[in-house]
């Protein structure tokens, strides 16, 4: 079973808040995850071949063509919040 400190840890880094009521129900659901990939582990695939895929394009690749952009102030017309020639957005990193 997974911590109650490594479920908030997670959960931190995946900037979720949860209530006591669903860090219990995670705990349980994330638990019943890694046994299942405990189970997938001790599966032989000694001998079975990697899966290709059914087409054989490869990557679909163009050209790079040096073409103009768009202007600043037709590319920042539907900006909610601008600053010089940037779009404003929220910070949103904490130190």
């Amino acid at each position: 079973m997974i911590s109650r400190e490594e479920l908030l840890k997670l959960a931190a880094l995946a900037r979720l808040r949860l209530d006591e009521s669903e860090i219990g129900q995670f705990q349980h659901d994330i638990a019943e995850m890694l046994e299942y990939v405990k189970t997938l582990e001790q599966v032989d695939t000694s001998g079975i071949e990697p899966l290709s895929p059914a087409l054989d394009s490869g990557n679909v690749l163009r050209e790079d063509l040096v073409k103009p952009s768009l202007p600043v102030d037709e590319a920042l017309k539907n900006a909610p919040e601008r600053v010089d020639n940037y779009l404003k957005v929220p910070k949103v990193v904490d130190n």
